[in-house]
């Protein structure tokens, strides 16, 4: 995969808790925020291509993922 394409953000989560991430993406770009903290953001073209329909979620050891939500916001909450 090109560098162009992908990104990492390092973040130090504390295990055994919940935390709660939210992923908005806007255009061609994504934006990441755990526990209501700004983790990164990053853009590229080909984000926003409307064939473009899998979210990877990444670990480095393991993690637990439960009641996961995906909308569309209004035109007016973009």
């Amino acid at each position: 995969m090109l560098k162009t394409k992908s990104k990492k953000f390092k973040y130090k989560i504390e295990p055994s808790i919940w935390h709660s991430a939210t992923i908005k993406i806007e255009g061609d770009t994504i934006a990441v925020t755990v526990d209501d903290k700004a983790i990164g953001k990053f853009s590229s073209s080909g984000i926003a291509h409307p064939t473009i329909r899998t979210l990877r979620l990444a670990v480095p050891k393991q993690a637990s993922v439960d009641d996961i939500k995906v909308y569309a916001l209004p035109a007016s909450e973009k």
